[in-house]
């Protein structure tokens, strides 16, 4: 698997992504609703009903109540079909301060699924790397078990010939043995970073284990690379920052929205209507009643006074564009710390990189030297031995200090939003 390859997968299962989507999907229904504020209503309905009432008291000429001779039974039915419209002409502006708040915030939506895109392909490309910088430990532990088992084969002849002590040679066969104890382990890492990395994609399962295809980025020297133009990409680029500019401007629009509700208000409405009624029950699922009628209307409403609630919007929307504003501002500050603190820790990476080359190729000379001396019997084989683990650590920390330039490139990339300029 490439980088590339995990990267495309992440994009289509990675849980975080998938969410943003989700959300920024709902944002878009917010924006439907909020364009249906300018359509009129239309409703319809259709019901029927029926009466049976019996009674033994009536009233005389006079309207005295009196009690008659026989219960009386009365039956009646109706049906009524309608269909009723109205609309708003005019509302102060408050459905188009609405319907631009929700488009903003489906803006601030897919800002926010920007900023999950980076976030998931950071987190990926750390996993990634880290699968290469495991793989790369193992790749060492087997050279260095290889070295050490010719050091044995080594010893083992000048043992025959009086060369070497018993000692060394069982010092060389407890080498051997902790190297490969070495490899095991190495071997072990470099398979739990790989389902890290599938835990990442979304397809964690143990079926679906892989063998990164790759290389760390080319380290570069970074001290070309500005602050204060790094933070202007990301402020310009970066999904974080437009995300709250969004998320603020959607509060001005709700402001203006609540500031309208004192303005008036002016409606238009009619309805069609038929019905009938009959002295039995024969009106019911009748669907073609012969009584109609419509009517239409014209209102105007104002607010004179509405217990203060109007007020209490309004003062909500004033703080609610204080709150957008200070986030927005906080936002920018986190942004401009998140790049100036990647970049201090790219050219730290950097040059703790260069500094790890110089010592691990010295530490090589070293062992030549040392190895040198030993087949001429100058110095003891516990001596080479401590020479040798130190070059081993040597090539280890090369291992981690390229693997760690990498991850603090992807670090920065990540504040800033996007590819650095220098690399393009």
């Amino acid at each position: 698997m490439t980088l590339p390859d995990a990267l495309d997968i992440a994009q289509r299962n990675n849980p975080a992504y998938r969410r943003a989507v989700v959300d920024a999907n709902l944002a878009g229904a917010d924006v439907l609703t909020s364009w249906g504020s300018f359509l009129p209503t239309l409703d319809a309905g259709m019901s029927w009903n029926g009466n049976r009432n019996t009674t033994v008291t009536g009233t005389d000429d006079f309207g005295q109540t009196v009690r008659l001779p026989e219960a009386v039974t009365f039956r009646s039915s109706t049906v009524t079909q309608s269909i009723s419209s109205r609309m708003t002409i005019f509302d102060g502006f408050r459905n188009v301060n609405n319907l631009r708040a929700a488009q903003l915030d489906e803006a601030a939506a897919y800002y926010g699924v920007d900023a999950s895109s980076i976030a998931v392909e950071a987190q990926v490309k750390r996993g990634f790397y880290e699968t290469i910088q495991r793989q790369r430990l193992v790749d060492v532990e087997q050279q260095l078990l290889a070295s050490a088992e010719e050091r044995l084969d080594a010893n083992q002849r000048l043992f025959r010939v009086a060369s070497a002590s018993q000692a060394d040679v069982l010092g060389a066969q407890v080498d051997v043995a902790s190297r490969r104890q070495q490899v095991d382990r190495a071997i072990g890492e470099a398979r739990k970073a790989r389902l890290r990395v599938l835990e990442q994609l979304g397809v964690l399962d143990e079926s679906l284990d892989f063998d990164p295809e790759g290389e760390f980025p080319v380290p570069f020297d970074p001290s070309a690379l500005e602050a204060d133009a790094l933070v202007k990409q990301a402020l310009a680029i970066g999904p974080t920052a437009a995300q709250t500019r969004s998320q603020l401007a959607a509060a001005g629009r709700r402001r203006g929205a609540a500031r309208a509700e004192r303005l008036p208000s002016i409606g238009v409405s009619g309805s069609f209507r038929r019905s009938l009624r009959e002295r039995d029950y024969s009106a019911f699922f009748d669907l073609n009643p012969l009584d109609r009628g419509w009517n239409f209307g014209l209102s105007v409403s104002l607010p004179v006074f509405s217990g203060f609630q109007i007020s209490q919007r309004t003062a909500q929307a004033n703080a609610a564009v204080r709150r957008a504003d200070e986030s927005y501002r906080e936002a920018n500050l986190r942004v401009e710390q998140g790049v100036r603190s990647a970049l201090i820790d790219l050219r730290n990476a950097w040059d703790g990189l260069e500094i790890q080359r110089r010592s691990t190729d010295l530490s090589r000379r070293r062992v030549q030297l040392a190895r040198e001396e030993f087949r001429m019997g100058t110095i003891p084989f516990i001596n080479l031995q401590s020479v040798i683990g130190q070059a081993d650590a040597a090539e280890r920390a090369l291992v981690d200090a390229e693997y760690s330039f990498a991850i603090a490139l992807v670090n920065l990339e990540e504040q800033v939003g996007g590819p650095i300029a220098h690399l393009e």
